[in-house]
């Protein structure tokens, strides 16, 4: 269930950014992420790309797992994210 490119309201954060170019770098389909992050929808991936929420630490671990990313880098990412958000 992939969502079809569309512009959004919500500027692009630094999660939101390099969470697409995780997905993008390893050629996976949302559904394809959801299937290897048990309990994380293909929908809630889309938000987390396109800056509509910021995903539990349990999410981002799990995120970070398959993208092959460091949890503590997408945590940084998470924390300036939220911080670019209250502005």
């Amino acid at each position: 269930m992939a969502h079809p490119a569309r512009k959004t309201d919500h500027p692009s954060t630094p999660l939101a950014a390099a969470l697409r170019r995780g997905r993008a770098r390893r050629k996976l389909t949302l559904a394809e992420v959801a299937a290897r992050c048990a309990g994380v929808t293909p929908t809630a991936i889309w938000n987390y790309e396109n800056a509509r929420r910021v995903p539990s630490l349990d999410a981002l671990a799990k995120l970070g797992r398959v993208y092959q990313v460091r949890y503590l880098t997408l945590v940084r990412y998470a924390r300036s994210s939220k911080a670019a958000r209250a502005r």
